[in-house]
């Protein structure tokens, strides 16, 4: 007799009720269905081939099919828990990555991205029509908070050197809009990532 053959796990992306990200797992088809029915989220396990149930006390808001991927937003009552059920740790517990020596790096990238950053405060001010720029300022803070979380779930996905290349420069893009509308700009953040690299 031949043994069933394991149904393949995607990558779900977990999200509150605003689209902010919580936690990236996975699931299967049969899962996702699932999911659905008993509006409540269904795990592949990482360690077997077993459905489990998320342990969440949330309530599914929304699911979707989106291809490479599924998306859902839960309404979270109390703390966000990451998928094994303990709890997320908070910014004051996530150590900070060293910083890579780059030598003579090339800065033209920097400079780069300080000519997009006044390029999308330019726009923020002039709200040109047609402009998709203009349409994400319209959309406010939450509106671009979703696009940088799709763009978070499209790098992760990225399987060649461009693609990477392509989703990491739409997330810095969206970054750059995000911190434009919140008021912030691009100069305390390279201040910030310079006080890191002493």
């Amino acid at each position: 007799m031949k043994k069933k053959e394991a149904e393949k796990s995607i990558p779900l992306v977990v999200c509150d009720e605003s689209g902010a990200f919580l936690f990236l797992s996975s699931t299967t088809g049969k899962g996702f269905r699932k999911s659905r029915e008993q509006k409540a989220l269904w795990l592949s396990s990482p360690d077997s081939d077993r459905l489990l149930p998320s342990g969440k006390e949330a309530a599914l808001r929304v699911l979707e099919d989106r291809g490479d991927y599924y998306y859902c937003e839960v309404l979270v009552s109390g703390e966000a828990e990451a998928p094994d059920g303990s709890l997320d740790a908070g910014p004051s517990d996530v150590q900070e990555p060293p910083v890579p020596d780059l030598g003579a790096a090339d800065t033209a990238g920097a400079e780069d991205l300080i000519r997009l950053a006044e390029l999308v405060a330019r726009r923020r001010r002039e709200l040109p029509l047609g402009s998709y720029t203009t349409l994400l300022f319209e959309s406010g803070s939450q509106g671009i908070r979703k696009k940088i979380a799709q763009g978070m779930v499209e790098l992760l996905l990225a399987r060649d050197r461009d693609c990477v290349v392509r989703e990491a420069a739409d997330l810095l893009f969206h970054l750059a809009v995000l911190l434009e509308a919140e008021e912030v700009g691009l100069g305390p953040v390279l201040r910030e990532l310079g006080r890191r690299a002493e």
